[in-house]
């Protein structure tokens, strides 16, 4: 009597393991893209902040430039985050 309770169970059970397994792999897929491209532009940012000179250096600091690129940088990590999440229910298997 438990077999056809068993057989049920699993029809109902694979499609939703299916469905979390390919939403894992894109949410990951998706998390390190963004991550690797942000990764990037903030080396350039800072591989071309040494190249500036002093007094503009200076003035960018004192505009905030630093903590203006940090929230940037966050603002797009946490858009590319909610876009992820948004998506996840929409997969199809």
């Amino acid at each position: 009597m438990a077999l056809p309770f068993a057989g049920w169970l699993l029809a109902g059970a694979i499609p939703l393991v299916k469905k979390a397994l390919i939403g894992i792999g894109i949410g990951v897929i998706t998390y390190e893209g963004v991550t690797q491209a942000l990764n990037y532009a903030r080396d350039q940012v800072v591989a071309s902040w040494g190249l500036l000179p002093g007094n503009v250096a200076q003035v960018l600091a004192l505009f905030g430039f630093n903590e203006f690129f940090g929230i940037v940088l966050g603002a797009i990590a946490a858009r590319a985050a909610f876009t992820a999440v948004a998506r996840f229910g929409r997969i199809t298997s």
